[in-house]
């Protein structure tokens, strides 16, 4: 399971990334996390 924290930093990641980019974000988040489990 991700950190408090590390999920935090994601969240920044994603919240700070370029409109055009958020969603390149958000799946390559959901791959680190699906090989994480």
């Amino acid at each position: 399971m991700l950190s408090q924290n590390t999920l935090v930093a994601l969240a920044l990641l994603v919240a700070e990334s370029l409109p055009e980019q958020k969603e390149l974000m958000i799946k390559l988040i959901e791959h680190f996390i699906l090989l994480k489990a």
